[in-house]
């Protein structure tokens, strides 16, 4: 399953994406941004993740809640929307190419091991 690959390979992971975002152009990544906000949103991703896993579905409205709060949040904190919208893309970036590098496939909502 897509969350235990995303669980065992957590610290790759988080630094296949810190490479990505400090090296982003535009926008710029903060320091907050790196350290803070990647990892909660990767926190997020496998928490939602495992809840489809186990009911075998992709609906559920805390999903929206918590992605409407932690957007608040960090632009509160000086996030732009395109900042948020980066991180997400880098994070999904990260994922495919350690799952390509360790010769893994991807499938929508399953990870073959």
């Amino acid at each position: 399953m897509l969350s235990d690959f995303i669980s065992l390979h957590r610290v790759e992971i988080l630094a296949l994406t810190r490479e990505k975002v400090a090296v982003r152009t535009a926008p710029r990544a903060t320091d907050t941004e790196i350290e803070e906000g990647v990892p909660l949103f990767l926190n997020q991703l496998t928490t939602v993740l495992r809840a489809q896993e186990l009911r075998g579905t992709v609906s559920n409205p805390e999903v929206g809640r918590t992605a409407a709060n932690h957007g608040a949040s960090r632009m509160r904190t000086g996030f732009t929307v395109d900042q948020l919208v980066h991180d997400y893309g880098d994070v999904c970036q990260a994922i495919t190419e350690l799952a390509v590098d360790l010769d893994k496939t991807t499938a929508p909502t399953t990870f073959a091991a």
